[in-house]
């Protein structure tokens, strides 16, 4: 029999149509309005017949029912709506009081019910049922109902018979139909599933079966079918629909073979893809719709694929290398890419890092693989694409070396006649361990020696401090020097790869006899100022005639340079005003002191001048922002008035006139001149900032005092001396 096309079908509330052989009904209430059925005209139904069709219930809730089946003289309405108005009707009931789900047979005769006991079953299993009437059998006839568990029928789950009280005869059928009114005082409880191939409806429409799919090649097949009913009037189109989806009833490819005859027919399936999954459904059409068959799949034979191969990497750096492959046979597409792709994991694809070089044929090809980490294994592979997809060769290993090591040379320190301290910073040791580092020196500079063992560069010697992983400052000692001589030194550090060297630096190894100083850290760093810190360690062989700081923009700074003269002095700590900077610039500073045997330096100390604004404004004296002193700038029988002097930062001032309640201008000053700290803010920060912790303490009983609490304390003291603090 042929099965019903459900596009004919009208849907109404959660009946949607999959297909045209399924309707879905989901989250369906017993008042929703949800209903599927079809007018067939007239007293259509009004013998025996045989109905067959598929259902599941997927979810129920309790307190549910519906109509899985029905007939009725009367469009879209529901069961309870055709029994309050005492009307007629035949159904077939699902309904789930608690745990049971069940199916009866229902009559209505002029709105008065009558049932058969219930049939149980399980959700989410698809049952195949066949409705049977046959008016021959009692006064009116009988409606049986047979439930199987397959599909051809052969396992029966279970059969109910209802008799019936008069002869009807049906213009509507109904595959689904709602109860439309809460059932026994439920809740509206909702019920989701499905039905599917309802046949022996019409029994004049055409009919058709698939068979396999034969001759299947690589972009074609042969699908097959065969008309088993003509149908009258006699069907007008028949032929195959195919699609990638498993349903492919309204698929946009298909055959159309035309007026059918009964039996066997052929289509051919073009313009398909290699080793593809495909679905064909045959088809037969008349004025009563489209009937399909069953629908069967087939797959596809694969097309004849690149041969790639991938051979070693070659031009191995610790960051690039060369891919080597070959394309041994194109197949049947055409390569539009191709390349390699390599990745830290195995096989690497596309997807990982790749190199594209575009279309190909048969031979060679390189790639280059940029962008590696150091010391790192990779795995890669030569890739090419058709329209067939990705194919891949085989894996090959790389391993990169490391990169060389990177060192610093910073300025010697702990200068003395015939030694010193050399340092170097170990920035990164280009991925693996470090076998050697230390410092190279000579008498003479020299150039970069690349990247040769110290052994091998011009320098005349070098320290050897073994192997090294952790990356920081060092030091290397330099020994066997001679006195007040210049020496060259440099950093270097080697790796599996090769040595590198940090930038060439100079000393001068002190002068025998001469005074010894140390150089501290610079204080007060301004713009323009700074304040150098010394000690006069030993006098050396003569007495101290003078000594001090000198500075300049270069490491090394001698009494050539700018300097202070402090004159002469025995052991003790001292300091320097280091003045005349240019804000922004870096400075070498170095303690000094002169003897007869000749003058003794301290090591190189490094500040950068303040650049911009001061922190806290400044003048030249040191006095910090604020109301510095207030003065009468009348004078010479001239009238004038109270001004401020506020100090700005620099050498700039700026006067501020009138201030408090001095308005007046007269001849004379009626006060005298005052002058004092400022209290603003930024006297606030320097206040705190040459304070000692335990001292602020001490005033405030805490370490961090308001700026409201400090400006009270400041007035407390009656300042005067237009001073910074």
């Amino acid at each position: 029999m042929a099965v019903e096309n459900y596009n004919t079908f009208t849907a109404l509330g959660a009946v949607t149509l999959m297909s045209p052989i399924q309707a879905v009904f989901t989250d369906m209430t017993n008042t929703g309005q949800s209903d599927l059925y079809k007018d067939f005209g007239a007293d259509y139904f009004s013998g025996d017949f045989i109905h067959t069709f598929r259902f599941r219930i997927q979810a129920t809730e309790t307190y549910v029912w519906m109509n899985l089946w029905a007939m009725a003289n009367f469009p879209s309405v529901s069961y309870a709506y055709l029994r309050d108005h005492a009307r007629d009707g035949l159904f077939l009931s699902y309904s789930r009081t608690l745990s049971n789900l069940s199916l009866r047979l229902w009559e209505l005769n002029t709105g008065t019910p009558a049932a058969t006991g219930g049939l149980n079953f399980n959700a989410g299993v698809t049952y195949y049922v066949k409705l049977v009437r046959t008016e021959s059998v009692g006064t009116y006839g009988h409606l049986y109902l047979y439930v199987y568990t397959d599909a051809a029928m052969t396992s029966l789950l279970g059969s109910l018979d209802l008799g019936l009280s008069k002869k009807t005869d049906f213009q509507y059928l109904y595959q689904i139909m709602e109860y439309g009114e809460l059932f026994d005082g439920s809740y509206n409880n909702k019920i989701t599933g499905y039905t599917m191939y309802l046949s022996g409806i019409t029994d004049s429409s055409p009919d058709v079966t698939t068979q396999a799919v034969s001759a299947i090649d690589k972009t074609t097949a042969t699908g097959n079918g065969t008309v088993t009913d003509l149908g009258t009037p006699a069907a007008t189109q028949h032929g195959h629909k195919w699609d990638t989806n498993s349903a492919p009833y309204s698929s946009a490819t298909y055959s159309e073979l035309g007026v059918p005859t009964l039996g066997a027919f052929t289509s051919s399936l073009t313009g398909l893809t290699p080793y593809r999954t495909y679905w064909v459904v045959s088809y037969i059409t008349s004025s009563y719709g489209t009937s399909y068959g069953t629908v069967v799949s087939f797959m596809t034979l694969p097309s004849s694929d690149p041969n790639i191969t991938t051979e070693s990497c070659t031009d191995v750096t610790s960051s690039t290398a060369t891919g080597n492959g070959t394309v041994v046979s194109v197949g049947d597409n055409a390569i539009t890419e191709h390349g390699h792709c390599w990745a830290t994991h195995h096989l690497p694809t596309t997807a990982d890092d790749l190199n594209t070089n575009g279309a190909h044929g048969a031979g060679a090809f390189t790639s280059s693989i940029i962008t590696l980490l150091v010391n790192t294994v990779y795995y890669v592979r030569s890739y090419a694409t058709t329209s067939a997809g990705t194919f891949y060769g085989n894996e090959i290993k790389l391993t990169t070396g490391a990169n060389l090591p990177i060192v610093t040379t910073q300025e010697v320190t702990n200068v003395a006649e015939i030694k010193a301290t050399g340092n170097l910073t170990l920035v990164n040791t280009g991925g693996s361990a470090l076998v050697q580092y230390g410092v190279v020196w000579d008498t003479s500079t020299h150039t970069d020696p690349g990247n040769v063992l110290p052994a091998n560069s011009d320098y005349t010697a070098y320290t050897a401090e073994g192997t090294q992983t952790v990356m920081g400052k060092y030091t290397s000692d330099i020994i066997d020097l001679l006195p007040e001589v210049s020496y060259y030194v440099r950093a270097y550090a080697t790796n599996a790869t090769g040595t590198t060297y940090g930038v060439e630096v100079t000393f001068t190894t002190r002068i025998a006899g001469a005074p010894i100083v140390t150089t501290e850290k610079s204080q007060f760093v301004t713009r323009v100022t700074a304040q150098g810190e010394g000690t006069l360690v030993s006098i050396g062989q003569s007495a101290v005639t003078q000594h001090g700081h000198c500075w300049g923009t270069s490491a090394n700074p001698t009494t050539s340079d700018s300097k202070t003269t402090l004159g002469a002095a025995t052991p003790y700590s001292f300091e320097s005003d280091i003045i005349n900077l240019t804000p922004g610039d870096t400075y070498y500073t170095r303690a000094y002191a002169t003897n007869t045997q000749g003058t003794g330096y301290g090591d190189n100390d490094t500040f950068v001048a303040q650049s911009g604004f001061y922190p806290y404004p400044m003048d030249r004296l040191g006095r910090v922002s604020g109301i510095v002193r207030t003065f009468w700038a009348g004078g010479g029988g001239q009238e004038g008035v109270y001004q401020t002097e506020i100090f700005q930062g620099g050498l700039s001032t700026n006067y501020i006139s009138p201030i408090g309640s001095r308005e007046t201008p007269s001849a004379a000053s009626p006060l005298p001149s005052v002058s004092g700290p400022g209290y603003q803010p930024s006297d606030y920060a320097k206040w705190k900032s040459i304070h000692d912790p335990m001292e602020i303490i001490r005033i405030f009983g805490h370490p961090q005092p308001s700026y409201n609490e400090w400006v009270n304390y400041q007035k407390a003291q009656k300042v005067i001396g237009g001073r910074a603090w």
